[in-house]
């Protein structure tokens, strides 16, 4: 491990590997944010009344063994999320981390899913600090995880859109 300066196409290098997965997570989003935030806006109604849903002039009939798989804890939960704390929710895989400067942005993004015991934040002394190949320790000083109420909710609303998309595909095959 050496202590000379880092040319500039390394440090560029370093950039563009840091900023890719956050820019294709923000590309990804944007081209998906219209019907993400349709659907999301839809699944509180969609748990919290009957078992049909009107999207856009379109009724959708929800199958009763969807509404059943989950408890009423996991259906609380589902109906009080925002879209965009569905949003998170969906797309969490494990444990975040929040490198150090971030924590409090981590904190408030996530602070509804706390609230509601799908996700638990890490205590500091469990939080990683990996070593990148340029021999940074990197810091986080915010992580969270999902709670097993948390991936019954996940289950519970992947459920309910895989309903909703089967539900429109039938429509579509009726037109």
């Amino acid at each position: 491990m050496s202590d000379a300066p880092k040319s500039k196409f390394e440090l560029i290098v370093e950039l563009v590997r840091a900023l890719a997965w956050p820019l294709f997570a923000t590309i990804a989003l944007i081209v998906f944010l219209g019907p993400l935030r349709l659907t999301a806006r839809q699944i509180p109604d969609l748990v919290g009344r009957s078992e049909t849903i009107t999207v856009a002039g379109l009724s959708i009939e929800v199958q009763r063994g969807v509404s059943q798989q989950a408890s009423d804890e996991v259906k609380q939960a589902v109906a009080d999320l925002s879209p965009d704390s569905i949003s998170l929710l969906l797309n969490m895989q494990g444990a975040s981390y929040f490198a150090s400067g971030y924590g409090a942005l981590g904190r408030q993004q996530y602070a509804e899913l706390i609230d509601l015991g799908l996700v638990v934040p890490l205590p500091t002394e469990e939080l990683p600090h990996p070593i990148s190949e340029s021999g940074e320790v990197r810091k986080y000083d915010f992580g969270i995880d999902i709670t097993p109420l948390g991936e019954d909710a996940q289950s519970f609303l992947l459920s309910l859109i895989s309903e909703f998309v089967q539900e429109l595909r039938s429509a579509e095959q009726i037109d």
